[in-house]
């Protein structure tokens, strides 16, 4: 079924799809959505910026092409170029499989494997929880104020 409609510039057309119905000032606006893009704090920015030269010296050591890189990688080389510079807009992923194919993905199994301030405040948390409380009922006497060893006295009511 043919329908006509009129497009943004006033010309009249003839669509055969009822999606192609869709008015193309609808469309437009689909695709020019912005991308929010939080900048990252100077120092993490910094820190991109030394592993895409990181990456890009490592592809320089193994006489990989640029092209054959950005290729392997599934990428644009503009996007390789971006990788490279340290653009903080390139996915995590692509790093990741940028270091995969120069055989360097293997570092990443250290990133944040040792958590030294977690494991402290986890540790301050554990160590607040286990003071015993002072007007808790039995807190001055149990097992522990026993010495070791000696049973506990049975009293007339305990068999």
């Amino acid at each position: 079924m043919k329908r006509r409609y009129h497009d943004a510039q006033g010309i009249e057309r003839t669509a055969i799809c009822p999606i192609l119905l869709t008015y193309p000032i609808c469309l437009t606006n689909l695709s020019d959505m912005s991308r929010t893009l939080q900048r990252p704090f100077p120092s993490v920015e910094k820190q991109i910026r030394a592993l895409g030269e990181r990456l890009k010296l490592a592809r320089l050591r193994r006489e990989l092409p640029a092209t054959l890189f950005a290729e392997r990688l599934g990428i644009s080389r503009d996007t390789l170029h971006r990788l490279e510079k340290g653009d903080p807009g390139i996915a995590l992923g692509t790093y990741m499989r940028a270091l995969r194919v120069l055989g360097l993905d293997k570092d990443m199994d250290v990133v944040a494997r040792d958590d030294a301030l977690g494991r402290k405040l986890q540790d301050l948390k554990l160590a607040g929880q286990r003071k015993p409380r002072a007007n808790a009922p039995g807190a001055a006497r149990g097992k522990a104020s026993r010495p070791a060893g000696k049973p506990a006295r049975k009293t007339d009511g305990q068999q």
